[in-house]
Parts: C-alpha cells; sequence; structure tokens
C-alpha cells in the first residue's frame, strides 16, 4: 500500500489441508468461494507461519518491485506462489482487491506488522 513510500502488509496464505498431495493446489472459484468445498477440502485462509525472516523479507521486496514494475497506485493485493524450496513465483497483481473486513486485504491491514517495510 502506498505510492512513494510503500508497506507491506503481513503474509496471508491458503491453506490446502485435505487435498491428495498429488492434486494441484490452485485458488479456483470453488476454493475461494464454495464454503462446502472449503470444508470438504480442508481449505483455510491464515497468516502465513513459520517463514525465516529472510524469507518473509525478500517476499516483501519482491511484491514491492511487482508493485513498482506495473506502476500500481494506491493499494493493491500481490498474489504468489510458494514452492516447497521456497522458490517464489509471481501469479498476478490485483490491483482492486475486495476491502470488505472479512477479506484476506482487511484482515492483514488490520493486523500491521509491528515495524512496517517502508520504502
Amino acid at each position: 500500500m502506498g505510492n512513494v513510500r510503500l508497506t507491506v502488509f503481513p503474509i496471508r496464505e491458503m491453506v490446502f489441508r485435505g487435498l491428495a498431495p498429488n492434486e494441484p493446489k490452485i485458488a479456483t472459484y470453488s476454493a475461494k468461494w464454495d464454503e462446502e468445498y472449503r470444508k470438504r477440502n480442508g481449505l483455510e485462509n491464515q497468516f502465513a507461519e513459520d517463514l525465516a525472516p529472510a524469507l518473509v523479507t525478500h517476499i516483501q521486496e519482491t511484491c514491492k518491485h511487482i508493485y513498482r514494475l506495473l506502476t500500481i497506485d494506491g493499494y493493491a493485493r500481490i498474489d504468489l506462489r510458494l514452492t516447497p524450496d521456497n522458490r517464489v513465483y509471481f501469479i498476478e497483481a490485483n490491483p482492486n482487491p475486495i476491502l470488505a473486513q472479512d477479506e484476506d486485504f482487511a484482515i492483514s491491514a488490520e493486523r500491521k506488522p509491528a515495524c512496517p517495510i517502508r520504502n
């Protein structure tokens, strides 16, 4: 969030607990919005846990770089994929994420990091 000085909110992730290991973990419409599907497949959105501080910094810097490359203005959500070996892949930038109180962007903004990374 920002223009000149960017603030990166705490990282949120979609966790696929109930899918078989060989099934693709893709945030489909059902994975995002169908509560029965989410329950049946153990899908949850939560704050990312157990990430090394250096990895968190790398993800934050990557998001800021993408934000600037795409000349986004104001606020945005940057969607990434993190592989088991901690490689970060850019999926998409959403320059107009849902701001509802029960959505990831607002939940993350409300939590605010103790010491925001600004640039």
